[in-house]
């Protein structure tokens, strides 16, 4: 069984795309300034994706809907594509769509 793919990728916006990694370190502060740290764990750090759309039509907002709804929210993995590179990576979506009105009169845009 394949994960739901994410709809639209290649209408992401540039401009609220970024990419952060979780530090998988503890440290400890001892006394005469040492500190003392070590790896929470061995897996490959987790990396987290923001990503955002600009002028999306009834339409496509409609699909994204679908989407979500088929991905069930955060439950599914679904597969991304990376706007950097193309990747297809399997991810978790972490909050619910947000949806802001940006069109004029009878020309909807979201």
């Amino acid at each position: 069984m394949s994960n739901p793919v994410f709809p639209y990728g290649d209408k992401q916006d540039s401009k609220k795309y970024s990419e952060s990694f979780e530090d998988p370190g503890m440290k400890t502060e001892m006394e005469g300034g040492y500190v003392v740290s070590r790896a929470r764990h061995t897996r490959t750090p987790r990396r987290t994706f923001s990503s955002g759309f600009t002028h999306l039509t009834d339409a496509e907002k409609a699909a994204l809907i679908t989407f979500y709804n088929q991905a069930k929210g955060s439950s599914k993995i679904v597969d991304w594509t990376n706007p950097t590179d193309s990747s297809t990576i399997a991810v978790r979506l972490k909050s619910p769509f947000k949806f802001t009105f940006t069109g004029v009169s009878n020309y909807s845009r979201w």
